[in-house]
């Protein structure tokens, strides 16, 4: 970045630059004058629209309570009549007075009757008794028949003795067996929306109350003429047809000149629907009241912005003194980085690269550009990336502390490399990360270290797998017998035996470590293979007893003699860990009850050793018999019997290999060189 000009800038240019902005501000306060204006004329709407909406949402849940209270006061009626007498019903003073009761308590209730199920009017809360009439042929009363339960609301009915029209909710009455007693109905007052909306104070508009298909029932302020007809907004009766359960609408065409902001809402499982609504002329002088008070924020903004500008020359020469410092510091930065030997990148927030050191050439192999404009997963090894997201990603941005990991990434030759990195958030002064620094290392040799000690203490804990089975077997052993006796103190030193190879098998840890690490040196004697194959059946002796199973040796197909010897070349030691893992696998592997067979044989300059077992190999780890770690199904396996195998046959100059199906059982063979 280049430094800053030392020198100001000359003083007519200054000037022009500020007419020049100036112009602009000027501009700008004007135009965003006018967007305030359109937008406060739009907020005026929108809270109109909220104010009609709420207004609707308050009567409709209101209305939804009085029905359900309506609904429940007559089920009560029912109840209280169910069990009675309907042929007296009509000359029960005692249920007339309850039923009477019933319609006072409830101000939304004109009165309540029962007929019975020819529609005869038995009681009617008003009057006592009850006129002469009969209802049959009335909406209500039809469909409240053929109602197995709940409640059904009727059309809009004038009012036979007061003239005041009203609504009904009917209900059937059954006894219990389900049989139509009657129905019970009552009659609501439509004035009861309006006097509600009155003590509520919702709004300076209007409301209704409309059947499903647009018919007023109510109105507030009330309209005579307009009660029992259709609405006359013929969007509202469209929305309606369409069956819009609410909705916000401009419309006009009603009793009052003008346009209105309406809002309706329908009852839940009701033919009912509520509307509220506010005149345009009202919101536009409420816009047009309140339009003053935005000319003295127009005025202040002028002035703030003339002294903005009177002081903008000066904070311009402090930014080009801080971006000059700026640059230094950056400067001082690169030096730094492009000469470390470790990576050093910046990261934003969201973890993407924001500069990256040159050393990240001498590490990885790719340029800073490059890592920067991908990814960072792109580079990390497949099965460490979640790795990385725990131990990395998660601690500095979300738990805003400093975290270190190893994982790997892929080198640009293909090769597959160990980085260390450390990670650590940038917060500002509110504490939220804003950067993250990031320090990598290569630590390659340093784990492929890590990895073969690791190696070669499992390899050890493997081999001291099989004695330790047999010296864990004797205590099951000596517990069955009771007493000791002669045969059980056989044991105990077999025991010691076995516990004093323990030993040597850790002494000769370092023997495998060489292996893997290829530097081993073979100090090759003449060793009885035949002689050592015997005392590792005995010395395997109980573990194939644990489990019944009979070792059989073979010599060239034949069962060995006593004082036949077969001679190969190596180290005692490492031959007898040889064969006792493949004895062991094979004892552990074979089904109980049968045979493991072990053949030697002679093959032109070799010696081959194989150890046969019914049962096959998995076929997911027939790829991978003899690599590292490589197990299937056993409970305390490390994979690592078939690779020692495979290290200290190679490093006799011998070989390895297996043959395997469902049908002959697996057969593990080495070759071992014979001794001259």
């Amino acid at each position: 970045m280049p430094p800053a000009s030392p020198h100001p800038p000359a003083p007519s240019r200054t000037a022009r630059r500020l007419t020049f902005f100036f112009i602009l501000s000027l501009l700008a306060v004007l135009a965003a004058f006018g967007v305030a204006i359109r937008v406060s004329l739009d907020n005026a709407y929108r809270e109109a629209e909220l104010e009609t909406a709420y207004s609707a949402k308050v009567l409709q849940q209101h209305l939804h309570r009085a029905l359900e209270t309506v609904d429940l006061s007559l089920l009560h009626a029912a109840d209280r009549v169910r069990g009675e007498d309907w042929n007296t019903l009509r000359s029960s003073e005692e249920n007339w007075r309850i039923l009477s009761d019933l319609a006072a308590r409830l101000p939304q209730v004109r009165s309540i009757w029962l007929v019975d199920a020819r529609g005869r009017m038995l009681l009617y809360s008003a009057q006592f008794p009850a006129p002469d009439l009969n209802v049959a042929q009335q909406e209500y009363f039809s469909r409240a028949v053929a109602l197995d339960g709940g409640h059904v609301i009727g059309p809009l009915l004038p009012g036979r003795f007061t003239g005041r029209p009203f609504f009904t909710v009917s209900r059937p009455v059954r006894d219990r067996r389900g049989r139509l007693l009657g129905v019970a109905v009552a009659a609501l007052e439509p004035s009861y929306l309006a006097e509600f909306h009155a003590r509520t104070n919702l709004g300076s508009g209007a409301v209704a109350l409309l059947s499903s298909d647009g018919v007023i029932l109510s109105r507030y302020p009330f309209i005579p003429e307009v009660v029992g007809r259709k609405a006359p907004h013929p969007a509202l009766l469209e929305a309606l047809a369409q069956k819009r359960i609410e909705g916000t609408l401009i419309m006009g065409g009603g009793p009052l000149s003008g346009l209105v902001v309406a809002s309706f809402l329908r009852l839940a499982g009701e033919p009912l629907v509520v509307v509220a609504n506010k005149p345009v002329s009202e919101i536009r002088a409420g816009f047009l009241h309140g339009l003053p008070l935005m000319a003295g924020p127009l005025f202040l903004s002028l002035v703030f912005m003339t002294a903005l500008f009177f002081v903008h020359l000066r904070k311009a020469r402090e930014e080009d003194r801080s971006r000059a410092a700026l640059a230094e510091s950056e400067a001082r930065f690169r030096l730094v980085t492009e000469h470390a030997g470790e990576i050093i990148s910046l990261h934003d927030a969201s973890g993407r690269v924001v500069f990256m050191s040159p050393s990240c050439i001498r590490v990885m192999g790719y340029p800073p550009e490059v890592l920067a404009e991908s990814p960072p997963e792109e580079f990390i090894h497949p099965p460490d990336r979640e790795l990385v997201r725990d131990a990395l990603a998660r601690p500095v941005f979300q738990e805003k502390r400093h975290a270190k990991a190893a994982f790997r990434v892929q080198h640009a030759d293909g090769r597959i490399i160990w980085l260390e990195v450390g990670l650590s958030p940038v917060l500002d002064e509110r504490g939220e990360v804003v950067q993250a620094i990031a320090i990598g290392r290569d630590v390659t040799a340093r784990r492929e270290l890590e990895e073969l000690k690791e190696h070669v203490e499992h390899i050890t804990r493997h081999d001291l797998k099989t004695p330790l089975i047999c010296a864990l077997s004797v205590p099951r052993i000596l517990r069955g017998h009771g007493n000791l006796r002669p045969d059980q103190l056989q044991l105990l030193d077999h025991l010691e035996k076995t516990s004093r190879k323990m030993l040597d098998m850790i002494n000769r840890s370092l023997d495998l470590y060489k292996m893997e690490a290829g530097i081993y040196a073979v100090r090759p004697v003449s060793v009885d293979l035949l002689g050592l194959v015997l005392g590792g059946v005995e010395e395997m002796r109980n573990l194939a007893r644990a489990r019944s199973l009979a070792v059989e040796v073979r010599v060239d197909g034949e069962p060995p003699e006593l004082g036949d010897t077969l001679q190969v070349r190596g180290e005692d030691l490492l031959l007898q860990s040889l064969f006792l893992n493949l004895l062991g696998n094979a004892l552990e592997a074979a089904p109980e009850g049968g045979t493991v067979g072990v053949e030697l044989s002679r093959e032109d300059r070799f010696v081959r050793l194989a150890v046969q077992n019914m049962g096959a190999v998995p076929e997911a780890v027939r790829g991978r018999f003899f690599e590292k770690y490589s197990t299937h199904g056993k409970e305390f396996g490390t994979g690592l019997g078939t690779y020692a195998v495979r290290l200290i046959a190679e490093v006799h100059g011998g070989s390895v290999g297996f043959e395997t199906s469902e049908e002959r059982g697996t057969t593990v063979w080495v070759l071992l060189p014979v001794a001259h």
